[in-house]
């Protein structure tokens, strides 16, 4: 008698997984640094990163450009690709990743938050001064921030330094420290 193997097959349909709802959209909290030019929102936002990192927050930053910006050169072969036509480049190594993507118009700051700050404790932005956000203002002596939005906000009056002083970093860090409780 010879027998035959007959393979069963059976077809797993959605509905055979258990229904499981999770909302992994964590909200970032984020505070926008601005200011005119040259006012020291870069150091501002450097030694903040460092003292947060001391204190073991994982920190993200973001500059907004409302020019056209480069971070790629000619000659690069990821520039050679972009000026090929590609619509997205990626460049990666052991420590670290950036991408290049055309845009036809530029992504609302929440969106931008969600997708490449997903993981921070905190987003320190420069730029961004018109959207409705919590605001550090870096001012000259005699100069009025535009407080339109009723938003957590600190204001620092520079002194006769172009850079902000420890007090001025102190309470800024302060400031930060509070957002996030």
């Amino acid at each position: 008698m010879k027998l035959s193997r007959v393979r069963l097959k059976r077809t797993t349909t959605i509905s055979d997984f258990p229904k499981v709802s999770v909302n992994i959209q964590k909200r970032v909290p984020f505070v926008s640094v601005v200011g005119k030019k040259k006012s020291g929102k870069t150091t501002l936002i450097e030694r903040l990163v460092y003292l947060l990192k001391l204190e073991g927050y994982k920190v993200g930053v973001m500059k907004h450009d409302v020019r056209e910006f480069q971070i790629d050169y000619k000659g690069k072969d990821t520039y050679r690709y972009y000026h090929s036509g590609a619509d997205i480049v990626v460049i990666s190594s052991q420590e670290k990743v950036a991408s290049i993507r055309r845009l036809k118009a530029s992504p609302p700051l929440e969106e931008l938050l969600h997708t490449h700050f997903s993981d921070a404790d905190l987003v320190l932005i420069e730029g961004y001064k018109a959207d409705d956000c919590p605001k550090i203002f870096l001012l000259d002596p005699g100069e009025e921030p535009s407080l339109r939005e009723k938003k957590d906000c600190l204001v620092l009056v520079k002194g006769d330094q172009s850079v902000p002083s420890s007090k001025d970093i102190e309470e800024a860090l302060n400031f930060l420290k509070g957002l996030l409780q």
